[in-house]
């Protein structure tokens, strides 16, 4: 059998406040992405699929999206440096 707890509505209000109170002072946020110099500044799908921990499919679903844009040289699809980490930083965001 279950029971039931009554509170009115400002109790509720004060154990949430103090219940996001407590979860928002335990978040800490993500490091800022640093753009090294050590990646070309045209990234292959294999290097930017790495950069961003996703699959190629995935990658291949987010350019066809817009989310990602990407560049072809001849037959090569080739992603700028920069379009990765920003969007990186959405992903963490």
């Amino acid at each position: 059998m279950q029971n039931f707890v009554l509170i009115d509505a400002s109790e509720l209000k004060q154990l949430l406040n103090d219940v996001l109170d407590a979860k928002l002072k335990q978040h800490t946020p993500p490091p800022p992405v640093v753009v090294t110099t050590e990646l070309p500044e045209l990234l292959t799908r294999k290097q930017a699929a790495n950069l961003l921990n996703i699959s190629l499919v995935t990658l291949q679903k987010h350019t066809d999206s817009g989310k990602l844009p990407a560049e072809r040289l001849g037959h090569r699809v080739l992603y700028r440096k920069e379009a990765v980490f920003n969007a990186l930083q959405k992903i963490k965001v």
